[in-house]
This record gives C-alpha cells, structure tokens and sequence, in this order.
C-alpha cells in the first residue's frame, strides 16, 4: 500500500474528469440517460449495502463500513471501464463484496451465502420486482478475476472517513462544543456519497470536508465551522464542488421512485455478452501458455505488450473541475443515510482502508 495518496494507483489511475467519466460510459448512456444511470447506481449501491448486512463471515461478523465502502468502489470502477453489458449487476454486486472483504483483512465469505443473500434481499426489500437470481456454484470466482483484470489489481481504496475522523478530532481540540451531532450527521453525508462517483472524482480529504459543511448546512451550524474552515489550506472552490454535488446526489435520490421505475430500469439492462466456453482461469493459463512462443515469433527490439493491463488507457493526473455555480438550497435531506453513522469507538482501518 501506498502511504501517499498521492502516490497511489487510487490517484494516479482512478480519479477522473467527470467529461472523461461520462464518455467511459457511452455504451450504457446509449440505453439509460445520465439522470436513469445515476438511480441505477443508487439501486445497486444500496443493494450493495444490504447484501452485506445480510451475510456475515465464517467468523460470523457482521460486515464492517469499510468493507461495503470499498466494494462500492469496485462496482464503480469496473463499470466505468465496462459495460453494464460485460457482467450481470446482480452478479457483480456479491462478487466486490467478496473481493472487498479479502483486501480489507475482514474475513472470507462463502460465496453460496453471498449469492443467497441476494435472492433473499431481492424478496425482502424490492419485492415488487420480477427477477431471476444465478445461482450457479462458481460465478462469483469467475466474476473476480475478470475484476481483478479490469482494474488492474488496484485494489488499494482510500476513502474518506479517515480524514473525516481526523478533521472531527480537531475541531475538539479547538474547542468546539457540541460536536457530536455534528459528527454523526457528517458520518451519514458520507456514507450517503457512496452511491455517487465522489471516489472516482474528488481525493478523499475534499469529499470529507464536503460532508462536513453538508452536516453544518444540514444542522444549521455553518457559522460555527467557519474558523475551522478558515485555516486549512485547501481550494474551497473544489470543496464546494463537493457540496454541490452531495446536494445534487439528495435530489435525484428523493425524486427516485423506486415502485414505479425500478422495474423499467432493471428491465432496460442489456443482457450480459455470452458466456465464453472456457472458464476466465483456463483461458489466462493457455495465455501465460503461449506467451513464449509469442515473444519468439516477435522480431527483435519490438516493444512486448504487458498482459494484465486495464482495457482503455489509463486516466492519470488531477481532475480538472468545472467553477461552482452559486449554492442556493443547500438545507439538504435529513436522515438520507439508510445505515447511520458507523460506531467510531474502536473503529478499526485496515490496510485499505484511509
């Protein structure tokens, strides 16, 4: 893991433009518009969320925040290189889960349990919706190496929540008095941005300032917060970004009707590309296989392609972003938070995890 952020592949591959971002998805912004794409991604961010709260490990733990965090991420970041088309949703929802929770040190999962939690969900939660759920033995194996492919095993998350806790932990050291509402509010906006491209967007440190002027906004304590704001060097035109954006997440989020579109929505999903008759393993044996017979056959000083490398070039660099509109209605939503904020006394960060 890269103790720098700055220095990761998190930054260094995985933060775009938010024009960048959209084109990277022209195939599934052929079907869906940029406003149905976006209720997708809260769908499945939130079916996400509570098929890890459904499944517990072989230890019998419940799945922590930054398990579920880190596999919304990776449900980002595999369709923002891919199509909706390449792997089914409700396949790939468990399978980051799974993934999620080996790269973070939680513990490993039965992947019969996970695909079962989804069916369960499904009944419980979106009953209203006609759906046939895989179940085949294998698929989430299958699903994660082709993630593990696409992302190029960058697999090193940083979020926002551990900048939050120290921004929170200062503003007690400067004195300021009732914070505790603050923070759990703050807590809420940030788990909330999960079901947006924040982490693909913003580095974590501004994503974790614009929670916090949300909560302020949201609690009516802006003024408050403003000394503290005051001496952090930081581009507040960026940050304010940030809050804009959170409040744009709100609004499509309330104006989600999830009984009379979801249905439509899901049945809108391009059925995934055929399976291929070999298993993704056997075919990246064969690969390694012939690859000495290729480097071979290849005439002398000819560059050699390495295998493993993500489809599409690679985005590096900072984002470049657009000038804040001026905020108006920034009283936010509420409560918006379906799960709260985590229990902070020994809140535990693993080695993903910033």
């Amino acid at each position: 893991m890269a103790g720098n952020f700055w220095q990761s592949s998190h930054y260094e591959q995985w933060i775009f433009d938010k024009t960048n971002l959209l084109r990277m998805r022209h195939e599934d912004l052929k079907i869906y518009s940029e406003e149905e794409y976006g209720k997708l991604m809260i769908f499945f961010s939130n079916l996400v969320q509570h098929i890890a709260l459904e499944t517990q490990n072989n230890n019998g733990q419940k799945v922590k925040m930054q398990v579920i965090a880190t596999a919304f991420t990776y449900f980002k970041r595999f369709y923002a290189r891919r199509s909706l088309k390449d792997i089914d949703p409700f396949v790939l929802a468990p399978t980051c889960i799974y993934l999620a929770s080996k790269v973070e040190e939680f513990g490993m999962m039965s992947t019969t349990k996970l695909m079962s939690s989804v069916a369960n969900v499904m009944k419980q939660r979106w009953c209203f919706i006609q759906l046939e759920v895989s179940q085949r033995v294998g698929v989430i194996h299958e699903a994660e190496f082709i993630i593990l492919e696409i992302m190029d095993c960058c697999l090193i998350v940083y979020h926002a929540y551990r900048p939050l806790t120290q921004m929170i932990q200062d503003m007690k050291t400067n004195g300021m008095k009732d914070i505790d509402e603050l923070e759990a509010t703050s807590w809420k906006v940030c788990n909330d941005t999960m079901r947006g491209d924040f982490v693909m967007l913003y580095p974590p440190h501004m994503i974790a300032l614009g929670c916090i002027i949300q909560a302020a906004l949201m609690l009516g304590r802006e003024k408050e917060i403003r000394t503290f704001m005051g001496d952090l060097c930081v581009d507040f035109e960026k940050v304010y970004e940030v809050v804009q954006d959170i409040n744009k997440l709100y609004t499509l989020w309330k104006g989600f009707d999830e009984q009379n579109e979801l249905q439509r929505l899901i049945d809108k999903l391009p059925k995934p590309s055929a399976t291929p008759t070999q298993p993704p393993v056997q075919q990246h044996q064969q690969q390694v296989q012939q690859m000495p017979q290729q480097m071979n056959n290849q005439p002398m000083g000819a560059p050699q392609q390495r295998m493993g490398h993500p489809m599409g070039p690679s985005h590096g660099g900072p984002p470049h972003h657009m000038a804040p509109q001026h905020m108006q209605g920034m009283g936010g939503l509420h409560g918006m938070g379906q799960m709260g904020p985590p229990m902070h006394q020994g809140h535990q960060h693993s080695g993903g995890f910033m």
